[in-house]
């Protein structure tokens, strides 16, 4: 029987593997025995340190003691708390996480502590640490560092030898051995309350967000809980910040770590997975090798189920992930929030796991307890005006085991869901229109969110490139959407199908994302339990031969995110194989919304605050088709591990500069002369302008990447060989595009950072180049301004 330990609340029982339960009071004949066994503990041959101290156990944790028995013993006798530390818990890996149980109440949207660390569930720290002998009459807690690492042959880690001394991060005198000489006494009472690394803030943290000092004054432990695994204590800590006190509720999880560390998975190109890094000099015979590690949970069969799993029978697992919701989050997500987090069965049914993922509502009786507790995985409630939700991974720093994942959905979230059913669905669901409010989309768009991060939490990192393989017209198609979702991966950056037609009555379903092939493959990969063989080559070659003959490419392919800069299908917020035709379509939609503004929102201002999104969502469309122009290469990796680049043709670069001329350089008079705009009272120019400089930096930039003149020429051409001419809307466009053109090309001629006697690179001297032809175009137009500006730099 296991109760928690409510410091000065009574009572409580108290257990220890092989011991038996001890009650309040003890009869005579209990108390001999114990006075006998006390003096068995001190006996001269003692195996354990000697204690400073002349007190016996029982003089120190007396009858009435509170105590409670696990992976160690926890005693709270007058205000104070001991530790009985076994001997066998010595040299033990322990993490430690601590997560804010209670945040603090008020409403400070620009307070970036609020805003990251100051909410309920938030991380506060996580470390790694022993405990272990100092001297005979001390134990000392010391921080462990396996980025550098050797391993054993029978699986255990070890720091390299003449690594340095790791500093103590505590010293507990020894107040006397326990009753039966396996284990030391220690008081840790300061050391469970105080402001140390271990069961506070992290100094990173405490750093970034200029956190004060503990109010010790003003700070206590309010309850210690322990079992074979775990100790978990939650305390109310208070910090000077800002000129003022802040109270937080903390609550710390300590984790006994296996001896043998979970077995490691080393990453593959192909599959998307966030890694643990780390150094290895195991090898005598070969230099340091740089070790990833996945991070991924323990998913392992039963023993009794582990033939009919190597039989191919879907078998549940020992441990499945159990996602749990927030108790403050709004009842009506709820139920959308459980959906999400069970789609991910199937996937994890490819792998040969059936339940072993689900969402939960905490259980009732336990909301106070379970918020912050980092045992148990939670989707947690942020009353805050961010518009995001993120997901965090606490790992196993030796094995990348994910032992601990949280969830934070803020409230301004949806304000993102609004936007996006705005932009890309109120052509096709009248409901996403005016004030009304569409719960289906919104409870999809919830689910898919959802979805979205416990990917995340499964360890799955962001697939950018999976949209890029779709045919664009598939996206029109009501039964092929029946079938596919409109992007491979939940893990790609994809909101909404806006390439859906009015006229192609798509339903529900197949506007919004859902889990896709890429990722039922990726989780496969991930999770099929595959013990080791002994072997990590041979293990290694298996698992590189399976991914390549189930296939890495079609609706399997993998994009990373960090390949937006060097490869145009690994683009955020587009859809298709096509981003010329896809982005058509999305502004085809747009000039819907436009053209129907102010019936749809009658309200002056909901109808500016449509329009400026409008402008927005059209700059999404252009950035997606600008990834395609400048010499841009993307990289593909052969089967033998080697990079090849793939230059974009020249085909695709003509068409998307086209179409730019098309969409962009020549005003669109859907966007500046619509009636929407008179009737509203709204001049776009200002939000006009800004699209172009973030969209002109952009171009430019790309357009000079390959050293040739080419592209900027014609775009120089463009945008100042035809007249400024009229209506109004357009002689203004025309002098902001000008304008930011000359502007940015100047800034890419002449960076500021330029030292002196440095070279000019190729880029900078396109740039130049196209500046003096400019010049020229100019003085044919009679531009005086703009020359002045040009001329200064180059002259």
């Amino acid at each position: 029987m296991e109760r928690i330990l409510r410091i000065r609340e009574g009572y409580a029982f108290s257990k220890h593997k092989l011991k038996r339960t001890y009650i309040r009071h003890f009869s005579l004949l209990a108390l001999a025995t114990i006075m006998c066994l006390e003096a068995h503990a001190q006996r001269p041959e003692s195996s354990g340190p000697v204690p400073s101290g002349n007190k016996s156990f029982t003089e120190i944790v007396a009858s009435d003691a509170k105590s409670q028995y696990g992976m160690l013993g926890v005693h709270e006798m007058g205000g104070k708390i001991y530790l009985e530390i076994p001997d066998s818990l010595l040299g033990r890996d322990i993490l430690t996480i601590n997560r804010l149980a209670k945040g603090w109440a008020g409403d400070k949207p620009f307070d970036p502590f609020l805003n990251f660390i100051g909410y309920s569930g938030d991380l506060a720290n996580e470390s790694l640490f022993r405990f272990d002998r100092e001297s005979g009459d001390a134990i000392v807690i010391y921080p462990l560092d396996y980025s550098n690492r050797v391993h054993a042959d029978d699986g255990k880690l070890a720091a390299p030898a003449n690594a340095d001394v790791l500093p103590i991060l505590h010293s507990f005198p020894v107040l006397c051995r326990n009753r039966a000489d396996d284990g030391s006494l220690v008081d840790a009472t300061d050391f469970l309350s105080g402001d140390n690394t271990i069961m506070t803030f992290s100094s990173s943290l405490r750093r970034k967000f200029k956190v004060g000092a503990m109010q010790p004054q003003h700070s206590a432990i309010s309850e210690v809980e322990v079992t074979d695994s775990h100790l978990i204590t939650s305390s109310i800590k208070t910090y000077s910040y800002n000129s003022e006190r802040v109270r937080l509720g903390m609550r710390s999880v300590w984790f006994l770590l296996p001896i043998i560390p979970y077995e490691i998975r080393q990453p593959d190109h192909r599959i998307g997975y966030y890694t643990q890094s780390a150094t290895d000099y195991s090898n005598p015979y070969t230099p340091q090798q740089d070790l990833r590690m996945v991070k991924r949970w323990r998913m392992e069969p039963r023993p009794e189920d582990r033939e009919a799993y190597f039989r191919g029978e879907s078998v549940e697992p020992a441990k499945p992930v159990v996602i749990y919701i927030d108790p403050a989050m709004p009842e009506e997500w709820v139920p959308y929030m459980i959906q999400g987090i069970n789609d991910w069965q199937p996937a994890l049914e490819q792998a040969g796991f059936k339940n072993a993922i689900r969402g939960e509502r905490v259980p009732p009786g336990m909301e106070s307890r379970m918020v912050g507790d980092a045992r148990y995985p939670m989707i947690c409630y942020k009353p805050s005006r961010v518009r995001n939700a993120t997901a965090e991974l606490v790992t196993d720093p030796r094995s990348g085991e994910i032992l601990n994942a949280h969830i934070a959905w803020h409230h301004g979230h949806i304000r993102n869901i609004i936007k996006w059913g705005r932009m890309m669905g109120a052509v096709h669901r009248p409901m996403l229109r005016g004030n009304e409010t569409d719960t289906a989309f919104m409870g999809a768009m919830i689910r898919k969110i959802i979805a979205h991060e416990v990917g995340h939490v499964l360890g799955l990192v962001h697939n950018f490139g999976a949209s890029s393989v779709v045919p664009v017209e598939n996206l029109r198609d009501s039964d092929w959407l029946a079938k596919n979702p409109i992007s491979p991966s939940i893990m790609d950056y994809v909101r909404v199908n806006y390439v859906a037609q009015p006229g192609d009555k798509v339903p529900l379903p197949g506007l919004i994302p859902r889990i896709g092939p890429y990722d039922r493959w990726a989780i496969e990969w991930g999770y099929r339990y595959r013990p080791s063989s002994g072997d990590t080559q041979a293990d290694r070659q298996r698992l590189n031969n399976w991914t390549a003959e189930t296939g890495d490419s079609g609706m399997r392919w993998f994009g990373a995110e960090e390949r937006q800069s060097t490869d145009p299908r690994c683009q955020a917020e587009d859809l298709g194989d096509d981003p010329i035709l896809a982005a058509t379509y999305g502004i085809n939609n747009l000039q819907r919304m436009v053209d129907s503004l102010t019936v749809w929102y009658p309200h002056p201002g909901q109808a500016t605050e449509v329009y400026r999104e409008v402008i927005g969502q059209y700059g999404n469309y252009l950035n997606s088709v600008t990834a395609w122009i400048g010499g841009r290469y993307h990289r593909i990796r052969t089967a033998e591990g080697e990079w090849n680049n793939v230059r974009v043709s020249t085909d695709d670069q003509t068409r998307a500069l086209e179409f730019l001329r098309d969409r962009f350089i020549t005003p669109p008079r859907w966007l500046l002369d619509n009636p929407a705009t008179g009737r509203i009272g709204l001049d776009p120019m200002a939000d006009i302008t800004k699209l172009h400089e973030r969209l002109m930096e952009t171009l430019l930039v790309k357009a000079v990447a390959d050293g040739s003149p080419d592209h900027p020429d014609r775009l120089c051409r463009w945008i100042f060989g035809q007249p400024i001419g009229n209506p109004e809307p357009d002689n203004r466009y025309r002098t902001s595009l000008r304008w930011t053109f000359a502007m940015q090309l100047k800034k890419i001629a002449f960076p500021e950072n330029t030292k002196a006697g440095e070279a000019p690179t190729p880029q900078q001297l396109v740039a130049r180049e196209t500046i003096s032809n400019l010049c020229t175009l100019l003085q044919r137009e009679g531009d005086e301004l703009l020359i002045n500006q040009l001329q200064h730099q180059i002259f």
